[in-house]
């Protein structure tokens, strides 16, 4: 574990690869190998980044996607995911613009998610589901 590779710190995972709910018209924005497209989902809820030139490196990726919206928003790009596909590493016609974002920065950095993610009690994220969308069940 290289936790000063990437300079950024990700806490915790998100249970799907970056492959699953990334638009593949963000990844022309990205230098990513093939491979690293099966890396878990970066989780863009809590992070920090390190003023180092990795973090800053990082940070310059991810804001120059988010000004370019054929980048951030690629047309045809949709947040809700089709089930089970999302957790099968097949993409599931979904995408988490900043947080596929964040993860291919992240995947640009280093292949190994260990280097910015790591588990930690410091930091507990959960979701609850709103009452207006508990109706719809």
């Amino acid at each position: 574990m290289n936790l000063n590779k990437c300079g950024t710190r990700t806490f915790p995972g998100t249970g799907h690869t970056i492959l699953a709910a990334t638009h593949p018209g963000m990844y022309k924005f990205f230098n990513v190998p093939e491979d690293r497209k099966h890396m878990p989902m970066a989780a863009a809820t809590t992070y920090v980044v390190l003023n180092n030139t990795a973090g800053r490196q990082v940070m310059d990726k991810l804001v120059n996607c988010s000004m370019t919206k054929e980048c951030m928003a690629p047309d045809g790009a949709n947040l809700w995911c089709k089930q089970p596909d999302v957790y099968n590493d097949k993409y599931a016609d979904c995408h988490r613009y900043d947080q596929s974002a964040l993860a291919l920065a992240l995947a640009e950095c280093t292949g190994n998610f260990t280097d910015f993610q790591i588990g930690t009690d410091l930091v507990s994220v959960s979701r609850e589901v709103p009452w207006n969308l508990q109706t719809l069940k």
